[in-house]
């Protein structure tokens, strides 16, 4: 899913309108499933804090950093007052896409993500101690507060995102509730419910229109939601099929570490110039198809190895919360 969200950063439509469809929502899903209500919510947002802002704020400074490093070494030293303001704007509003109504809001990229799931999280373990059946009813009407005003202005912190998280974290809360490795059925059933699935997804796929969670975009809305949920489900199955093999280990360190891979992948994507990489690739006349491919490996290597890097630094594992 990590990587589903780097190459599904490269603005490339046909890549897009595959991962898009459960790539961000596998995580509000996965986070809903381990939720825990142990603790009181004083404790419980502490540990949100520490978990999802203070990886958000360091890498928002040193995003900063490296945007001034930039500036002075690749661009125009009197520029790096505008850049330093730039940066800090987006860091405080977290938003995760620049909007320009009803005001100029700078987004501040990939790491929206956290944000959203501080704000689920916390609204989910507020309705943790209500009644079942109005709960329900409480993550719909948050959902459509999230939806509907963000038609009004985007708000800051990213908490329209986090109405729209809330509902996936939900499915991910009830979907534990249901533990579907406990349930008896036949393989004929099994086969039935992947098949189904894949044919929802692939509907899905083909009249992809709009699938933006970054932007509460729900695209068709419950059709678009319910091809999400059979995507992520397909996700599932192909992860416990590769369970046992060699591939799961490298898929789980690098899932494992996928905060800190996206926080990577934050400062790659808006501040390294991947523009160049095209035009040098063109200028050899590499065909098109194939510079995607190739950015898209670089990308990916690059992410994952600073990640190996970084983790290995004391302080890194601290604020990343790296075991």
């Amino acid at each position: 899913a990590i990587l589903c969200i780097i190459i599904g950063h490269m603005g490339v439509m046909k890549i897009n309108r595959v991962v898009f469809t459960f790539h961000v929502p596998i995580f509000f899903l996965i986070t809903g499933y381990f939720f825990s209500s142990k603790g009181t919510i004083g404790d419980f947002i502490n540990k949100r804090i520490k978990t999802l802002i203070i990886p958000y704020a360091f890498t928002c400074i040193i995003m900063v950093c490296v945007a001034v490093v930039k500036e002075l070494t690749m661009g125009d030293a009197s520029n790096v007052m505008y850049v330093v303001k730039k940066w800090l704007y987006a860091s405080i509003y977290g938003a995760g896409d620049s909007y320009t109504t009803p005001f100029y809001i700078e987004g501040i990229g990939a790491i929206w993500f956290l944000w959203a799931t501080f704000w689920g999280c916390v609204m989910l373990k507020i309705l943790d101690c209500v009644n079942e059946k109005l709960r329900a009813v409480i993550v719909i009407c948050v959902f459509c507060v999230g939806y509907y005003s963000r038609n009004i202005c985007w708000f800051p912190l990213s908490i329209q995102a986090g109405c729209t998280a809330l509902l996936f974290l939900y499915f991910g809360f009830l979907i534990k509730k249901i533990d579907i490795k406990k349930i008896n059925v036949s393989n004929e059933i099994k086969m039935f419910s992947y098949i189904s699935a894949l044919i929802v997804w692939i509907f899905f796929v083909k009249d992809f229109k709009s699938f933006w969670l970054v932007h509460c975009d729900v695209g068709r809305g419950p059709v678009d939601i319910f091809g999400s949920l059979c995507a992520c489900y397909l996700l599932y199955v192909f992860s416990m099929v590769i369970e046992k093999k060699k591939l799961s280990r490298v898929l789980g360190y690098i899932g494992k570490n996928s905060i800190l891979v996206l926080c990577v992948h934050n400062i790659e994507i808006n501040l390294f110039p991947w523009f160049k990489v095209y035009q040098i690739m063109s200028q050899y006349g590499i065909d098109s198809h194939i510079q995607i491919i190739c950015v898209a490996c670089i990308k990916i290597v690059c992410d994952v190895v600073a990640m190996i890097i970084l983790s290995k630094v004391r302080i890194i594992r601290r604020i990343y919360n790296i075991k």
